[in-house]
């Protein structure tokens, strides 16, 4: 019986030691293969506005059909990315910023700022951002920042579309004036 304890121990201590590398690597994993899959119809730092949801057209998870989704990967290695959104009046509206571990790091809503443009920058901690913006500050240097506005009834899309496309995702020094 004792020279089964070595082997038991070390046997337990491989299960635990794999276990938590498999909890802790899941998450990067996840976003990498969600990135690469998103990469193939949306480039980096740029939202992709992407069309009505339907059953055989699903780029998000799970989507809604009664949201229309934008979807910007974005990459921190050259420097701070910044996000712009000008609100959908009456309607929901949100942007969230995920970092490479499929944290949620951000989350704004029409309802958050009384109406007014959002202007956000995702940085990795030591990047230079200009100072009283509004600053997200993410580990690893790539993620996702989606937007979604919530449709009445499928008909609204024409016309919610060209309002939700005022959004911009861009490299801080090249990023637009934001259109009201």
């Amino acid at each position: 019986m004792k020279r089964w304890i070595g082997p038991l121990i070390v046997a337990l201590l491989a299960s635990v030691i794999g276990w938590y590398a498999t909890l802790a690597a899941t998450p990067n994993v996840l976003m990498h293969m969600a990135l690469r899959r998103i990469a193939a119809t949306s480039p980096m730092n740029r939202f992709t506005h992407l069309p009505a949801t339907t059953a055989a057209r699903q780029v998000v998870v799970r989507p809604s059909p009664d949201l229309a989704y934008s979807i910007c990967p974005y990459d921190l290695s050259a420097g701070p990315v910044e996000v712009r959104a000008t609100p959908v009046a009456q309607h929901y509206w949100s942007i969230s910023i995920f970092d490479a571990r499929t944290d949620a790091v951000f989350v704004a809503n029409g309802s958050d700022d009384s109406g007014r443009a959002l202007r956000v920058v995702i940085a990795q901690r030591g990047q230079v951002v200009p100072p009283g913006v509004r600053t997200v500050y993410v580990d690893g240097a790539r993620g996702v920042v989606l937007q979604r506005v919530l449709l009445a009834e499928p008909a609204e899309f024409r016309y919610l579309d060209p309002l939700r496309r005022r959004a911009t995702c861009a490299p801080l020094a090249a990023a637009p004036p934001i259109r009201t």
